[in-house]
């Protein structure tokens, strides 16, 4: 039987079902995708059963456009004390905040000192894959000296491209260091563009229809040394980017043929 987005908000309301078999989960995420109002995501958040509300953070965490009526939020459930529902409100905030949430997008900066290492985790995906300008945003809302010297030095490497100090972080002894050197390390490797951006630099080019962003590789070296880091968490980060980065050239290339067999 199918059920309706309200019918299964009730139902979780009450927690894990015992005969539940997670298609229950993926059909409410889709009715939030097919346009159930995100705001009644509220009742799964601030639920009193960590089940429930681990539920509400990792829905709200695949709605990129809906869950920004959620932004406002994400602040105070970052202060949850199960760290899966902090985990996944990282991503919601990396998702969904712009430069407009700047408190909200330093509440999940703070994550990189969570007692949790999954949830420091997420700190460093957001560090490495948020906007600078969102980055930027919340420099004046860390209360923490050392947080906001960091973050402003990970905002400056977009524009120095400083590998060496990078590296030299990298091998700092607080792991606070190593993690913002992580983010840099990637941001410095791998270029993103957006469509508008780069039909901006180049009016020739064609922009995809799909309008996700491009990417250019730029420094990888920085990268790479984190890939043979001693800590776990820097390392497979790096190894999971460079793997990364190596699969979209492999498409690249694999497209640039396609479109030299094509007639004209």
């Amino acid at each position: 039987m199918t059920l309706s987005g309200d019918e299964l908000i009730e139902l979780f309301k009450g927690g894990k079902q015992p005969d539940d078999d997670g298609e229950r989960e993926y059909a409410l995420l889709q009715a939030f995708f097919d346009g159930y109002p995100s705001e009644r995501l509220r009742e799964l958040l601030y639920s009193e059963n960590v089940y429930t509300a681990t539920l509400g953070a990792w829905i709200a965490s695949e709605l990129p456009v809906g869950g920004r009526n959620l932004v406002g939020d994400f602040k105070q459930l970052l202060k949850h004390p199960d760290s899966e529902v902090r985990y996944w409100i990282v991503a919601a905030v990396l998702g969904s905040a712009s430069s407009a949430n700047g408190d909200v997008v330093a509440a999940a900066v703070r994550t990189v000192d969570d007692p949790d290492v999954h949830v420091r985790e997420h700190a460093l995906s957001l560090l490495a894959h948020a906007r600078t300008e969102t980055l930027a945003a919340a420099v004046e809302h860390l209360e923490s000296n050392a947080q906001r010297i960091l973050l402003s030095w990970l905002i400056d490497v977009d524009r120095t491209l400083d590998v060496d100090t990078v590296i030299g972080r990298l091998d700092s002894s607080e792991h606070r260091d190593r993690l913002f050197a992580a983010a840099a390390a990637y941001r410095i490797a791998m270029l993103r563009i957006d469509p508008p951006m780069l039909a901006k630099a180049d009016p020739g080019a064609r922009v995809r229809r799909h309008r996700r962003p491009d990417y250019i590789i730029r420094d990888q070296r920085a990268l790479e040394h984190a890939a043979r880091s001693t800590d776990p968490v820097i390392r497979s980060f790096a190894e999971l980017k460079l793997e990364s980065i190596a699969g979209w050239q492999r498409l690249q290339i694999k497209l640039q043929r396609l479109a030299e067999r094509r007639p004209g």
